[in-house]
């Protein structure tokens, strides 16, 4: 994602210095590069625990549902609010650019279907292991 976002910002740079008049052309002001390794490393850092932070998504909501904070239905109905939710996140932890937002919002949201089917799957072998710790009545 930081190659992508420096180069959109980048993108803005344009040829020529400041105050020449490239070929005669009046009004056109050239835009040069003033970044800094603190900016790079900032923005770096930004990314890696904004994506850091999104990949631990599934394994936090797994072990939710193994305590029994969360469900799998309670995560399905309340999928509007994550999807409005993960494009507010995107928004705030990227760079202006549509594309990087669109790339992180796909990832967090394809994770939270994951984390929706995991948390199925420790229901069910929750359900199956305490079926198998009940003592059947007809056994005596």
């Amino acid at each position: 994602m930081t190659p992508l976002a420096f180069d959109f910002f980048l993108g803005f740079q344009q040829p020529g210095s400041l105050g020449e008049i490239p070929d005669g052309e009046s009004g056109i002001a050239a835009v040069a590069f003033q970044g800094s390794a603190q900016e790079y490393l900032s923005l770096t850092i930004k990314f890696i625990v904004s994506f850091g932070l999104c990949f631990q998504l599934p394994v936090l909501l797994t072990l939710m549902g193994k305590v029994g904070l969360v469900s799998s239905d309670g995560l399905k109905t309340v999928r509007k609010y994550a999807v409005i939710g993960i494009l507010v996140m995107a928004a705030i932890v990227t760079p202006p650019d549509i594309i990087t937002q669109v790339i992180l919002f796909v990832v967090v949201y394809g994770l939270y279907e994951l984390s929706i089917f995991l948390v199925r799957r420790v229901e069910k072998k929750r359900d199956q292991d305490s079926d198998l710790d009940e003592p059947d009545e007809t056994d005596e």
